[in-house]
């Protein structure tokens, strides 16, 4: 997923990233209807952030960004 095929997941991860001094991380999209998200990887350089279709769907900007922060925080208190 880039700034072009979902604006809103993009800038909310980036700004997410910037707030917890990581690398920006790149974004998967899972075509799932049950929201869910993860984070798959290994320190905060090398993690990718999968978000459900569902998730996106669900929920409004305020609630992708803690669900994106959730995930973010637990892969930096890792590294």
């Amino acid at each position: 997923m880039d700034r072009e095929t979902a604006p809103e997941p993009y800038e909310l991860s980036t700004e997410v990233a910037a707030m917890f001094d990581v690398p920006p991380t790149p974004i998967a999209v899972s075509d799932r209807a049950p929201p869910g998200a993860m984070a798959v990887g290994f320190g905060p350089g090398n993690v990718h952030l999968v978000l459900a279709t569902g998730t996106i769907a669900a929920l409004d900007s305020a609630e992708l960004e803690a669900v994106i922060a959730h995930e973010l925080e637990a892969t930096r208190s890792t590294s």
